[in-house]
């Protein structure tokens, strides 16, 4: 009798948490409905969290985002849009779930190798940090600001993705990875400069990011596996005409700085280089008539307008002639209006976002944050911004030269030396930091590098401890591996 009335107490005493639980998920439930009702983006919170988590967790996941979120979502210009800002946002949640897992590669090769790349980055988000405070100063708007400084950012945090990406995705899985994204990018840039220029009238607009820089990676990797030792060198030497073809058809200059690619690899390293060269030499022929094959293909395929191409081509004979070159005449124009914003403003420049006007010849008054000229990044940044990309410059450079003295020369090893030519080139007519697709084909090869010298550290060290148990068992002395 008595132990019925205690669990009838107890039942009572129970009751309201029995009750109350699902009162809270009902009236959640209204809240949240209420809100979906009012404003109805809240409906897609769920669906973040889930991609948040999935991003916090998840190596390839981030590697997938963070490249093709990139080029599809950062495709479009103008202002910091809301599908821009979610997509940083998403970006910011990968690189903490990456930093995480760095963390716990401490004690790997190729976390040991990435060391001085932290520190470079490191700097480069101190150079942001400050420019945020610049560009207060000249009346930049933080948003503004953020859309300018978020390719930077974006390099510094590459060395951080490359080294989970290459814990996190097998090798022929980031070359997969590597042919989808520059495969994807050379046929953006194509298809919007076919139309730019009225070469060519598409039914498609755009694809993707129009950058040189993915391709530039897919194609000084595609030359390095075809001057290389091993099988499917003929696929890719196929593949880099086909590439070029498809950048050459739009009668674009820059697109000539892909050529520095082969060169760099062919002499980047000692090691094997005169097989190489005489690689290079058979090669060259082979390559440059096909691309000029596939280029005729590529115009004819894309229905292009033969006298449009032939005054566009007329312009290459013009290159470097202010009277006839309209578009060399404009670019020294807008580096004459960033070394005078240069000039003004020495030691820390005028900011990212920076508003900058000039007018060309013939042309209406212009005014853009973004200039086609190298001189807008000491516009910028001042002279501290040149002391730091001295620095990015010095441990990219040290970097290659550790990976040349410590292993044999890989395919994706000479591929980034050959991608480095390339930017360097590009440097000289462009500012490279703020292009996109700079820091997505930096981190899909950093990653085969480093995954390829961890291979290489694991196979030797391997090789080692074979020997040492053999010279042990012969002697009689031990049959424990040493390693060296």
């Amino acid at each position: 009798m008595i132990l019925r009335t205690v669990n009838a107490a107890a039942t009572t005493t129970r009751a309201p948490h029995e009750f109350g639980t699902p009162l809270a998920v009902m009236l959640l439930s209204v809240f949240v409905g209420a809100a979906i009702a009012s404003r109805p983006t809240f409906a897609f919170l769920p669906l973040a969290a889930l991609v948040g988590v999935l991003l916090l967790v998840h190596g390839p996941a981030r590697l997938v985002f963070v490249l093709f979120g990139g080029m599809l979502v950062l495709q479009r210009s103008g202002e910091l849009d809301n599908a821009k800002v979610a997509f940083l946002a998403g970006v910011l949640v990968a690189f903490v779930g990456a930093l995480l897992n760095v963390k716990k590669l401490r004690r790997t090769y190729a976390y040991w190798l990435a060391r001085p790349l932290f520190a470079a980055s490191f700097v480069l988000v101190g150079l942001a940090a400050v420019s945020l405070a610049v560009a207060y100063t000249h009346g930049v708007p933080q948003k503004t600001w953020l859309r300018d400084i978020a390719p930077y950012l974006l390099f510094a945090a590459a060395p951080v993705f490359a080294v989970d990406a290459q814990a996190a995705v097998g090798p022929k899985t980031l070359v997969r990875l590597l042919l989808a994204a520059g495969g994807l990018t050379t046929a953006a840039f194509s298809v919007q400069w076919l139309q730019r220029r009225g070469i060519s009238h598409l039914p498609i607009a755009r694809l993707g990011v129009a950058t040189l820089f993915l391709p530039a990676a897919l194609f000084a990797y595609a030359m390095s596996a075809a001057l290389q030792r091993g099988i499917g060198r003929v696929r890719w030497l196929l593949l880099a005409p086909l590439l070029l073809a498809m950048l050459l058809a739009t009668s674009t200059r820059s697109t000539l700085a892909l050529a520095v690619a082969p060169l760099a690899i062919a002499i980047g390293i000692r090691r094997n280089l005169t097989p190489r060269m005489l690689r290079l030499l058979v090669a060259t022929p082979i390559a440059v008539i096909l691309t000029l094959a596939l280029t005729q293909g590529v115009l004819v395929a894309t229905g292009a307008n033969q006298e449009v191409l032939t005054k566009r081509l007329e312009i290459f004979k013009s290159t470097g002639d202010e009277r006839e070159d309209a578009s060399y005449d404009d670019r020294m124009t807008q580096a004459g209006v960033a070394w005078d914003t240069f000039k003004a403003n020495a030691l820390f420049g005028a900011g990212p976002g920076v508003e900058f006007e000039w007018k060309p010849r013939g042309l209406p008054p212009s005014s853009s944050s973004v200039l086609d000229t190298p001189a807008s990044f000491p516009a910028k940044f001042g002279l501290l911004g040149l002391a730091t990309a001295l620095i990015l410059v010095a441990t990219y450079w040290s970097f290659i030269r550790t990976l040349a003295r410590r292993g044999e020369a890989t395919v994706a090893q000479l591929a980034l030396i050959g991608y480095f030519a390339v930017v360097a080139i590009l440097t000289l007519l462009t500012n490279p930091l703020e292009d996109k697709g700079l820091s997505f084909g930096l981190i899909l090869l950093l990653a085969l590098v480093l995954r390829e010298a961890s291979q290489f550290t694991t196979r030797r060290q391997t090789k080692f401890v074979l020997r040492d148990r053999h010279e042990a068992h012969e002697d009689g002395t031990s049959h424990r591996p040493v390693m060296r």
